[in-house]
């Protein structure tokens, strides 16, 4: 009973372990890629992952790979899981498990345009009291091409938040913004194969803004009295669409 026991633990301590030792290498994984057409491989992580169970073992490695589009100086990157099954006394190729994917080298907006689609779209006017907010492209915006017209990043905004009848927070807010292309009659297009470099960007629904997928920063506060409150109007009553 004691070797049972000893023995299951062992199993359960290497059923799923880092290691840089007997598996598939990198240079494997990149020449199998480039195999298929990828220009270009680079890996997550310093190791993989080598999965053991009582009737089977395998390897998983996470790799991204770089592949040409149909649109000149346009690539596709993917990150994708690829699993090697070890079979008799060798490695082989299972599959690969897609996780995501990116565009590169499609123009990112200009802070010019972003702040003047913001402010027409009125971008968190509904949260923001005393005066517009001040909008400007995050230090690191992180521009994330999701197809050819369409792409997330991160924004930076200054306004006064309503935290209280009376009290309101001056705040800096880094928060996602996903700006999409006009592809034709006002809407946008998400299988559309080619970059509309001149088309206008879609207005941008976003009523209050949300620091779920970012971070605020408290700079001042401000306390009023219950009669200037009673006349205090936010942003989007006093500048409506």
């Amino acid at each position: 009973m004691k070797n049972l026991l000893l023995i299951l633990t062992i199993m359960t301590l290497h059923a799923c372990s880092k290691t840089s030792g007997d598996h598939p290498s990198d240079a494997e994984i990149t020449d199998l890629l480039k195999e298929k057409g990828a220009i270009d491989v680079r890996f997550t992580s310093d190791e993989g992952t080598i999965h053991t169970t009582p009737t089977e073992k395998w390897y998983e490695r996470t790799a991204e790979s770089k592949w040409k589009t149909d649109v000149d100086d346009v690539y596709r990157w993917e990150r994708s899981d690829y699993r090697y099954d070890f079979v008799g006394d060798k490695w082989v190729f299972n599959r690969s498990y897609f996780g995501s994917g990116w565009y590169e080298g499609v123009p990112n907006p200009t802070e010019e345009e972003v702040v003047k689609l913001l402010h027409n779209s009125r971008v968190g006017y509904q949260g923001a009291y005393f005066e517009k907010p001040v909008f400007k492209i995050a230090e690191e915006p992180k521009f994330n091409w999701h197809t050819f017209n369409s792409v997330e990043f991160m924004v930076e905004a200054i306004y006064y938040k309503k935290i209280s009848y009376t009290e309101f927070k001056k705040v800096k807010a880094t928060f996602p913004v996903r700006l999409y292309k006009d592809c034709g009659g006002g809407a946008y297009n998400n299988n559309l194969k080619k970059v509309l470099k001149d088309a206008p960007w879609l207005p941008v629904y976003i009523y209050v803004i949300s620091t779920d997928y970012g971070k605020e920063e408290i700079l001042e506060t401000k306390t009023l009295s219950n009669d200037e409150v009673n006349n205090l109007r936010n942003m989007l009553e006093v500048y409506p669409y």
